[in-house]
């Protein structure tokens, strides 16, 4: 018996607290309960895998792949916000991860969201 395979699908996933995750999503069960996957596409081809409770979940808008991907592009969910990497250790004060939009760490530090 062979396991069927899902098809591929893209959302907009908007979440409790004005937030929102745009990605390839799937049901997948963690810790025994079933969560939402989100495969968030990044511009060098990784990908950011996050997983929210249904609970998190208020709407699913399903796009196809080319808008998720512009979407997700145009509104970036970083996994780690600069202010949280230099509290860590990860950055050193001085230190700069390319964005590549040239705006100043305050400014960056209220778009991303950890």
């Amino acid at each position: 018996m062979s396991e069927q395979q899902a098809p591929e699908r893209w959302a907009i996933v908007s979440l409790l607290g004005h937030q929102e995750r745009i990605g390839r999503v799937s049901e997948e069960v963690v810790a025994g309960a079933a969560m939402l996957r989100i495969d968030i596409p990044y511009e060098d081809g990784s990908f950011g895998t996050r997983h929210v409770g249904g609970g998190a979940i208020y709407e699913i808008t399903y796009v196809d792949e080319t808008v998720a991907r512009t979407l997700a592009k145009a509104r970036p969910a970083h996994p780690l916000g600069i202010w949280n990497a230099r509290h860590l250790g990860v950055l050193s004060d001085g230190a700069s991860p390319a964005i590549g939009d040239g705006q100043d760490d305050e400014a960056i530090d209220m778009e991303m969201p950890f």
